[in-house]
């Protein structure tokens, strides 16, 4: 798949990367159709941000349901979704209470430990 990899300030690239798959059974991959560009993005490729390099940008996007894991129950291929800048696990403290954006388990899309949505496919945690 082709997707835009962060080599560095002011230094992006479109690379060919493999099509994401399904780590956990809560995961689901999803085709993006559509992609937007953030402040967040541009503190980052501006240099105002520290990012590591090699990784895939991003962090808003839409896209539809092409795999599902096995322990997935509210998604079915198919579905269209929007996905916000961040995970949440569902079920910690601060989930529980619908501070989703506190979740002890969370990853921003867009860095090292999860691939962001500008790119043909990604990988969603926690669906």
């Amino acid at each position: 798949m082709q997707a835009v990899i962060f080599k560095g300030v002011r230094n992006i690239a479109v690379e060919n990367r493999p099509i994401p798959i399904c780590k956990n059974s809560t995961d689901v991959i999803i085709k993006v159709h559509v992609t937007a560009l953030c402040g967040s993005d541009l503190h980052i490729y501006r240099g105002h941000e520290f990012s590591e390099t090699e990784v895939i940008m991003g962090h808003e996007f839409v896209g539809e349901i092409i795999e599902i894991g096995l322990d997935v129950k509210n998604f079915k291929t198919g579905d269209k979704i929007i996905v916000p800048f961040s995970t949440c696990c569902g079920n910690c403290f601060y989930c529980a209470k619908g501070l989703t954006s506190r979740c002890e388990k969370s990853q921003v899309f867009g860095t090292p430990l999860l691939d962001g949505g500008q790119a043909e496919y990604v990988r969603i945690p926690f669906a």
